[in-house]
């Protein structure tokens, strides 16, 4: 007993129809499945901040306690290596010479080493006075008093000399 092509159309239409509904729910499975991982990698995260947070907590009470005398613990993060491929390639000429403005810059912020306060005041920075001066009063340049007017008496006196 032959189908007509109509019922085999429907027939077809339906199976097409499970078919979509099967992929669908596969679909959202996946993405709630990946949801979750998504989550689960949220929550590590936030315990490992946490973790290094509690810990470089731990190592500044020790420093301020004295138990501890460096602060390398703050660099740690900057320890990361970098790759070899971005240490450059730089075309030009390498010039060595340091420039004043460069001289000057790192007298007045230091060169290398660790940057946090180094211009806070210390004990023997405060009781340091060698570079005080006391403020003056602004000096003006002297310049030639010209074509200053006598006084009045001055001038009755020059008066009565040519009247003479």
């Amino acid at each position: 007993m032959a189908k007509s092509d109509q019922h085999m159309q429907k027939v077809r239409e339906v199976l097409m129809k499970k078919q979509h509904a099967k992929e669908r729910a596969e679909h959202v499975r996946q993405l709630r499945q990946l949801r979750k991982v998504g989550k689960q990698a949220q929550k590590e995260a936030k315990v490992r901040q946490a973790n290094e947070k509690r810990k470089l907590l731990e190592e500044v009470k020790k420093y301020r306690k004295g138990l501890r005398t460096d602060l390398d613990f703050l660099d740690e993060k900057k320890k990361t290596p970098k790759p070899a491929a971005s240490q450059g390639k730089r075309k030009g000429p390498t010039d060595k010479k340091v420039h004043a403005k460069r001289q000057y810059k790192d007298q007045k912020f230091g060169f290398g080493g660790k940057k946090r306060g180094m211009k806070r005041n210390t004990k023997s920075s405060t009781s340091d006075v060698s570079e005080f001066r006391r403020p003056g009063k602004p000096k003006r340049p002297r310049t030639a008093q010209k074509h200053q007017r006598p006084g009045k008496s001055r001038r009755l006196k020059m008066k009565a000399k040519m009247k003479k």
